[in-house]
């Protein structure tokens, strides 16, 4: 369960991440066309510039009510069309063995230019519609401008909106992260404590099967100690009288030999342990220390004791 889970919290990553990168490639996007988008603008403000400081001057002299400017304009105009129609023979003659039908319509148009009054008042009537249409077309700018600074304002604040949920996007991707080396701590830990839980199983499970074969010792030893405790109270001298009496308180030595026997097989039986003494060893101890017979079972049993103690 805990690796489906981190395996949803890694999607959950990888998917956040595509986010992100798809954020920047959008603003970067965003951001290359606010500038070009710019640099049109201005482009479009500085043909709109030069066009209208020409328009102007021509709408200057159109508005001056004087005959004397209008005829200084009118030569002037004259003089401007004798150029171009100077201009227009030399190129004329380059073309006129090429095409003699184009010379011909070229010379029609000459003799048209030359009728400059015509002309002059043909092109004042060109250039007050020109300048109509400009200032409508200026007006449409001006619009069409106000529209896009409107529009880059938006686009600058879904950049800004953007970016801001860049950054939730990145900072919740950081939480997902560490919920997820939380989540491997967690599975680490419950697979110790499933191994520990498997460990305490099996030592109990072998626990119970001691604690069955030490049940069925301790019976077998019960029942070992009822029927050597007949013959121990048979060995035993209930002397209360004499506490200290010495050597001989059992007919002879095979008797005494007999009883040691008897104690050491009672307790191997229920100790499960032998000492590293034989009844011999243990008896000429006895001897040497003068300990009376009624000591001897404590004694036999202290030599027990003192082995599982050491064992233990």
């Amino acid at each position: 369960m805990e690796d489906s889970v981190i395996a949803v919290k890694e999607k959950e990553i990888q998917k956040l991440r595509n986010e992100s990168k798809q954020l920047d490639d959008e603003i970067e996007r965003m951001e290359k066309q606010y500038t070009e988008d710019e640099e049109r603008k201005h482009k479009t403000e500085r043909d709109n510039e030069e066009l209208m400081k020409k328009v102007e001057e021509i709408l200057k002299v159109l508005e001056t009510n004087s005959e004397e400017e209008m005829e200084q304009f009118i030569l002037q105009a004259q003089h401007e069309v004798k150029k171009k129609i100077y201009q227009e023979n030399e190129m004329i003659e380059r073309m006129k063995r090429e095409n003699e039908e184009q010379e011909k319509e070229r010379m029609e148009r000459i003799k048209i230019l030359t009728n400059t009054e015509e002309y002059l008042i043909e092109k004042i009537r060109e250039t007050k519609t020109m300048y109509e249409k400009i200032k409508k077309e200026n007006e449409k700018i001006s619009t069409r401008n106000q529209m896009m600074e409107k529009e880059i304002k938006e686009i600058k604040e879904e950049v800004k909106e953007r970016k801001r949920r860049k950054e939730e996007l990145e900072q919740e991707g950081e939480k997902k992260e560490k919920e997820i080396k939380e989540l491997n701590a967690q599975k680490n830990i419950i697979k110790s404590q499933i191994e520990a839980m498997k460990e305490d199983k099996l030592i109990k499970q072998r626990s119970e099967e001691k604690v069955k074969e030490l049940k069925e010792t301790i019976e077998r030893l019960k029942y070992q100690i009822e029927n050597d405790k007949i013959q121990v109270e048979t060995l035993e001298i209930e002397k209360a009288e004499q506490e200290d009496y010495k050597w001989v308180l059992l007919e002879d030595s095979n008797a005494q030999k007999d009883y040691v026997i008897t104690l050491l097989q009672m307790y191997e039986n229920m100790y499960g342990v032998k000492v590293n003494k034989n009844e011999d060893e243990i008896m000429q101890e006895l001897y040497n220390h003068h300990i009376g017979i009624k000591e001897w079972n404590k004694y036999v049993k202290a030599l027990f004791d003192s082995i599982t103690k050491t064992y233990h």
